[in-house]
């Protein structure tokens, strides 16, 4: 009986030091970690498991020294053990970051370290031990130290081991598994400061060079707002279809108070590589392929300060470590305010709290602005930190007054009508567009507070990057889409620079009703425009200005350097010559399918087309279709009740109802291409008018293509189509890509077999030229070669689908009305 109360208490022992810690967790406001949520397979385990064995192999170790303490019954020394493991836990991610973010910059102030250095110092050591953990986590730590201990019990009882000889190996086992953790955790920091290092004075080298004089003619302030994570795919104002910027709208629609600028991309997409770029100009033209911190570059801050412009730097970023190197690198010669010290912190900054945006600028704003007023001209950057995801979340930089949901869009929609195949999205989405309402809130402030200074001034406000919020990718460079590139871009003039310089506004606001692929990299010649700066006289080679028409040549984005080789993403529709751009071998155009589209878009590569999103069916496709392209195509189907809703090829999953993303395409003036199946009814010519209808009133075109199970004499299906071309739709009829591929094959052989192979097509069309009902022909890229040699084929315009982006560049322009381009969309059900 003895036996058996011991075992039950080693059972209610460990069942207690797990209830604990939970309870301990909670009471500390520790929340889940989103990662932890996700589904992972087994190859992503492996890969945990390897990056993390530091915290495992301690964990374990210290388990085994627990149990020895536990066998032995010494209570005191358990109790302890069992708070370090807890400690290790919940503190184990922010120490880790700080450790693995260090880098030769964080110590750049401890060269005359004294006592009252010291004494600044630990304040900032202490804040970096944040408590952070999963329940799940915590849970599973639980459970896998009580199996440890059972398992334990077992070996001893069957080996017949004593007591002693249990607790010695217990303890030293345990000794020596945290020894080997804190090792390989010292070597990975140390490596990890290495390469910060590196990476760091590196860039700090390649812009480290001498400015030249330029000559600024034009009084002006301009005030540049710094945007964090921010991606137009979220924004009202960029056509999303939830009001996530309410301020920003209603200012761009007051007399042109805020130029809105499309078509923007950022230069990267993390914050200090795209930083780097976009507040620095280039000393070399041919440099393009080279990473950021590769090029020989001069600060946008040490140029301004050379000619006498003072430049100011309100940063509720870090100050430091290789997510920050603008503040260390970019702002050396700029008057520098950080809303908390985070020197010594490196990466791990962002994980101590700081004020809100809004409170900082406006409040700093007003010490700044005298200063403003006595110069003849100055920049001011406000760098943000809203929109970060960040350990807590998209929440955790935004006021709890901006935590509800912005309104009920995705209240009754199911996680495959908005994400396909991600799951669990939707509350990071709905998270982060409140996020989005905060940012409009406060820029909106800044923007009110400066339209309201004697002295003429120009905001602009741009993000450092996207955000992949509906992918659940963030902006992982690694796992590049298109969103992660894509940013808002919003110019503003307060009254005095209106009335002081009409033409200079008059100019942007040209500017920003183009429709010309914009980069970040062109922000410096824009800021140097806006203050007339001349550099006739100097070599200095600066781009075009924003939403200024292509040159030839747009330099890449992206430009990464990984193991398997070098990368970028292009934005010209040729290649970039690699020997041109600075690149020592072959890079890798590693851009995705929306974004090829987009650039083939931008750069008018099929002018007389509309470049059509293919299959879309949830509402994350059709928002970034609604981004990349001028029109979204979409299966339909009807069914027995009458209804329209959208399906998934021959899947039986429901997407997105077809009203949604008729929706998205009519606020954003797309046109469209539905491809119907199953249309044997005339009723449903009505339903499909009234959903088109808001399209057709924009002005856009709407193609419907029927598939080819119709029967071509039923009068009622003719009558229907009839009645569609008469309302202004555009009718095709989708030819069997069988009979298509099958003539295909028999061209060149024996006239007789090609005849027999091909006469049912030609049989097909002469049809559909005698109902007198279709305007368009829609077949198969494929296909193409045989359409072309048939004469009745041309009384028809073309639409051409499954199109792969690559292709785009042997399309004639003329040849088609819509090109449906394939995409490995993220986001498809299927």
């Amino acid at each position: 009986m003895t036996a058996v109360r011991r075992r039950w208490g080693y059972l209610l022992a460990g069942v207690g030091v797990l209830t604990g810690m939970t309870m301990a967790a909670y009471l500390l406001g520790i929340r889940p970690s989103s990662k932890e949520l996700a589904r992972y397979n087994v190859g992503r385990l492996f890969e945990i498991v390897s990056q993390q064995q530091p915290e495992y192999l301690f964990l374990l170790g210290i388990c085994l020294v627990a149990a020895s303490f536990l066998i032995k019954r010494y209570w005191v020394p358990l109790v302890l053990v069992t708070l370090i493991a807890f400690a290790w836990v919940i503190y184990y991610e922010s120490v880790s970051v700080w450790l693995l973010g260090l880098g030769a910059d964080s110590f750049s102030e401890t060269q005359k370290f004294d006592l009252h250095e010291a004494l600044f110092f630990i304040p900032g050591m202490l804040s970096i031990f944040v408590p952070f953990i999963a329940y799940r986590r915590l849970a599973l730590y639980g459970i896998a130290g009580f199996f440890i201990f059972s398992a334990l019990l077992v070996v001893r009882r069957k080996g017949n081991f004593s007591g002693q000889t249990t607790f010695v190996f217990c303890f030293l086992a345990g000794l020596c598994l945290t020894a080997v953790a804190l090792y390989i955790l010292s070597v990975r920091a140390t490596l990890s400061y290495q390469s910060n290092s590196e990476i760091f004075n590196r860039a700090a080298k390649n812009f480290d060079n001498p400015a030249m004089p330029l000559v600024f003619n034009r009084p002006l302030n301009v005030v540049i707002y710094l945007g964090e994570s921010t991606t137009v795919m979220n924004m009202g104002l960029y056509g999303y279809p939830r009001d996530t910027t309410p301020e920003l709208t209603r200012l761009a629609q007051q007399d042109s108070q805020v130029l809105v600028f499309k078509n923007v991309m950022s230069t990267f997409t993390h914050t200090s590589d795209s930083l780097l770029e976009a507040l620095s100009i280039g000393l070399h033209t041919n440099q393009d392929l080279l990473p950021i911190t590769s090029r020989t570059r001069v600060s946008l801050p040490d140029l301004l300060a050379y000619n006498h412009i003072p430049s100011y730097l309100l940063s509720n970023q870090g100050e430091e470590g290789t997510w920050n190197m603008a503040g260390s690198i970019i702002f050396k010669h700029a008057q520098k305010q950080y809303s908390v010290d985070t020197t010594r912190l490196g990466n791990a900054e962002y994980m101590i709290n700081r004020p809100y945006d809004g409170d900082f600028f406006l409040k700093h704003l007003d010490v700044l602005i005298p200063k403003l007023s006595s110069a003849n001209s100055s920049v001011v950057f406000l760098h943000s930190f809203a929109g970060h995801g960040g350990m807590n979340g998209y929440l955790g930089a935004i006021p709890k007054d901006f935590y509800p949901h912005v309104d009920d869009y995705f209240k009754n929609r199911s996680d495959a009508a908005i994400a396909g195949t991600v799951r669990g999205a939707t509350e990071n989405i709905e998270n982060y567009d409140s996020a989005i309402r905060y940012v409009d809130r406060t820029v909106s402030q800044v923007i009110e507070k400066l339209s309201r200074l004697e002295n003429p001034t120009v905001l602009i406000y741009f993000s450092d990057h996207g955000e992949s919020v509906f992918t659940s990718r963030g902006h992982e460079s690694s796992r590049f889409t298109h969103e992660m590139a894509r940013v808002p871009l919003l110019v503003s003039f307060n009254a005095s620079a209106r009335l002081m310089y009409p033409d200079l506004f008059n100019n942007y606001k040209h500017l920003s009703e183009t429709t010309a692929l914009t980069t970040l990299a062109q922000i410096p010649a824009t800021i140097i425009d806006l203050l007339g700066g001349q550099v006739a006289e100097t070599a200095l080679v600066l781009p075009r200005l924003i939403g200024a028409p292509q040159d030839a040549y747009i330099p890449p984005v992206l430009v990464r350097r990984t193991s398997s080789g070098d990368t970028y993403v292009n934005t010209n529709n040729a290649d970039v010559h690699g020997s041109a751009a600075g690149a020592s071998a072959p890079a890798t155009n590693s851009a995705d399918d929306p974004t090829r589209i987009f650039v083939a878009r931008q750069t008018h590569l099929l002018d007389q087309s509309a470049l059509c999103y293919s299959a879309v069916n949830t509402i994350a496709m059709a928002l970034r279709g609604a981004m990349v392209a001028n029109c979204l195509q979409l299966d339909v189907v009807a069914n027995s009740q009458g209804a329209v809703p959208l399906t998934v090829s021959s899947a039986s999953v429901p997407g997105a109802a077809i009203g949604t993303v008729v929706e998205i395409a009519s606020r954003n003036k797309l046109s469209l291409w539905l491809q119907v199946r199953d249309l044997k009814e005339s009723r449903f010519c009505q339903q499909l008018l009234a959903l088109v209808e808001p399209t057709l009133s924009a002005g856009q075109t709407v193609l419907v293509s029927l598939a080819t199970e119709i029967d071509l004499s039923d009068r009622n299906v003719i009558g229907c189509v009839q009645t569609l071309r008469q309302k202004g739709v555009k009718t095709a009829y989708s030819l069997p890509s069988e009979q298509w591929l099958a003539c295909a094959e028999a061209r060149g052989r024996i006239s007789s077999l090609e005849r027999e192979a091909c006469q049912p097509l030609y049989a097909k069309i002469d049809q559909l030229v005698l109902t007198d009902a279709f305007t368009d022909l829609s077949f198969d890229y494929q296909s193409l070669s045989v359409v072309e040699l048939i004469v009745a084929a041309k009384t028809f315009r073309w639409n051409a689908m499954n199109v792969e982006p690559r292709q785009l560049l042997d399309l004639d322009a003329n040849t088609f009305r819509m090109v449906g381009l394939k995409s490995r969309d993220r986001n498809a059900l299927n």
